[in-house]
């Protein structure tokens, strides 16, 4: 008796975006004695930006997936207007870190590339060298779908 993995599917979305930020904490502000948690605006923008990618170029076809799925995540940032060309090709060291634009990228897609993010069994995020002023920065998002089933021998 065992399981047996298979690829139920996969998908892919380029997301264009005018800043590549990270997941930044929740905020709150008081008001009348009475607290009110709120998403700061960038990292709002961000992930309304990465949504409206995936719903464009996917759609909601695995919305509501609850097998096991592989996210790979690459960020390509371009050089700021004031960085000397021949930066272009280096790695990207500076912030955010890669991790918190994971994370971002993770809840962005929760509900809509999978039905919840306690279905990912494996995630991979990588920053690509820096590209030269102009060229845009983006997010590349893979999603690999798995299906389980049970066998008795």
């Amino acid at each position: 008796m065992s399981w047996r993995t298979s690829v139920a599917g996969e998908a892919r979305a380029v997301a264009e975006l005018p800043e590549i930020v990270g997941k930044q904490r929740p905020r709150a502000t008081v008001r009348g004695g009475h607290a009110r948690i709120y998403t700061p605006r960038k990292t709002r923008v961000f992930e309304e930006c990465v949504r409206k990618a995936w719903r464009e170029q996917v759609g909601e076809e695995w919305a509501g997936f609850t097998g096991s799925v592989t996210v790979t995540v690459s960020v390509t940032r371009e050089l700021a207007k004031s960085n000397p060309k021949r930066w272009a090709g280096r790695q990207d060291v500076q912030k955010p870190d890669v991790d918190n634009v994971l994370k971002a990228v993770l809840d962005a897609l929760n509900g809509l590339a999978y039905a919840d993010d306690a279905h990912i069994t494996r995630e991979l995020a990588e920053k690509m060298p820096r590209t030269p002023h102009g060229s845009g920065n983006q997010i590349s998002i893979h999603c690999i779908y798995y299906t389980e089933t049970f066998e008795k021998e």
